[in-house]
């Protein structure tokens, strides 16, 4: 009767603190190790694509295709998309403050702190100031990066652009 006893009380002891650690929440990924994915807001028609001068065609169309993504979510306006080409190799103000959207890698001092501390087989996708950078050290896997963020980053909503 006594270990009866003793498995009952033990019994309830853990059953408690496995229920406890349990939290129920009204925020997705509260009291859970789930990442939460967090909208971040962008004036999407204020921006335009910056692809490489020099890219192999894989990344031309890759951007072609960012840009005929997005345009195609919007309703009455369009962005732009253009190499990343500047007058002597210098970056003015002007295009220092530019909303834009890099793929690969581009003149923008953005596009090369993007692949800082990244592994050389991922892609990176990261808001940078003003820019959003798509990246990665390959070809290849770039295209891939491309595609994910046409796939799963983008939603547009009164011509504002939401990250998650």
């Amino acid at each position: 009767m006594k270990k009866k006893l003793i498995i009952l009380v033990l019994l309830t002891v853990i059953l408690t603190s496995v229920f406890s650690s349990c939290t129920a929440s009204d925020n997705p990924g509260e009291g859970s190790n789930d990442p939460v994915a967090v909208k971040i807001p962008f004036p999407i028609t204020e921006y335009r694509v910056v692809r490489p001068e020099r890219a192999p065609e894989e990344v031309i169309v890759g951007a072609a295709s960012v840009r005929r993504h997005i345009n195609s979510l919007l309703s009455d306006e369009t962005i732009d998309i253009i190499d990343d080409w500047v007058k002597g190799g210098v970056i003015t103000d002007e295009i220092a403050d530019a909303k834009e959207i890099l793929i690969g890698n581009t003149t923008r001092p953005e596009s090369a702190a993007a692949l800082e501390g990244v592994d050389p087989t991922s892609f990176v996708i990261k808001v940078i100031g003003n820019k959003i950078v798509i990246n990665a050290e390959k070809t290849t896997i770039l295209l891939n990066g491309i595609d994910y963020f046409i796939q799963n980053y983008v939603e547009i909503s009164d011509n504002t652009l939401m990250l998650y």
